[in-house]
């Protein structure tokens, strides 16, 4: 018993001082690397999400870090409003609070309630639509950059992953039908990793930041004040239980992203 407090002891020791230290030591954030130090045109950024709060719970890091940078002009489109609990409506609101909180602007929020792209574990999405609603978008907004989940989704939701699937068949597409125009964009995806890493909070945090590079293919952000996560999931009222205090206290996603640019 003695040795197990030890233990916990020693746990929450060396969590508080990698927290500590990565609030010390966390560096300014830096431009994705396709935007030039010179260039004076802002970028346009789309995030790409399934559900309302998941740009709280695994993207604060990049939306407060991309607004602080002043060179992007961001929007959020999320492909449901969370219905399944029937809480549609009151999501909705919920997400413009914490879009707003995290430095995007309301009017740059599009929540859809599309009745084949409702929110559930064992609803699928079709790959091919998501595509089409990506197209519009980026058509509408002259989006150059779009920002999603990666092939696991951070939590293997099957929503998350659709979304990814639907950004690769909208790359496909693209490179396909306007291979010589300005549809063409980037797009960067949000790494997901082993449950000890996602958990570790501030200590992988700091560990990648001695010993991760950025390279053309992959970018990292930091956020400087973990404390703005919380205040952003706590717009979600509906959604704050006490399992999702814990995710965004001891989750990595709470003090850093880790980004990969697709290949098509």
């Amino acid at each position: 018993m003695g040795i197990l407090l030890l233990a916990g002891a020693a746990a929450l020791l060396t969590w508080l001082l990698a927290f500590l230290m990565l609030l010390a030591f966390s560096p300014s954030p830096h431009p994705l690397p396709s935007v030039q130090a010179s260039s004076k045109k802002r970028k346009n950024v789309l995030l790409v999400v399934a559900h309302p709060d998941d740009e709280s719970m695994f993207f604060a890091p990049t939306l407060l870090s991309l607004a602080s940078l002043g060179c992007y002009h961001v929007r959020v489109l999320c492909l449901s409003n969370g219905n399944a609990e029937g809480l549609g409506a009151i999501r909705e609101q919920e997400m413009l609070s914490a879009c707003c909180f995290l430095k995007v602007p309301t009017e740059n929020v599009d929540i859809l309630d599309d009745p084949a792209l409702q929110d559930g574990q064992g609803v699928i999405w079709s790959a091919s639509l998501i595509s089409e609603v990506l197209e519009r978008t980026l058509t509408n907004h002259n989006i150059d950059t779009i920002i999603t989940f990666d092939s696991y989704g951070v939590s293997g939701h099957p929503n998350h992953t659709a979304v990814h699937r639907g950004v690769c068949d909208f790359l496909l597409d693209c490179a396909k039908s306007y291979k010589q125009k300005d549809l063409c964009v980037e797009a960067w995806k949000l790494e997901s990793v082993s449950i000890i890493k996602k958990y570790s909070g501030p200590i992988y945090g700091l560990w990648s930041m001695w010993t991760y590079r950025t390279t053309s293919q992959s970018h990292q952000f930091f956020n400087r004040a973990p404390r703005h996560t919380i205040q952003a999931m706590q717009r979600h009222a509906t959604q704050w239980l006490w399992y999702r205090r814990l995710f965004v206290v001891f989750s990595h996603y709470s003090y850093m992203n880790t980004l990969h640019r697709f290949s098509t």
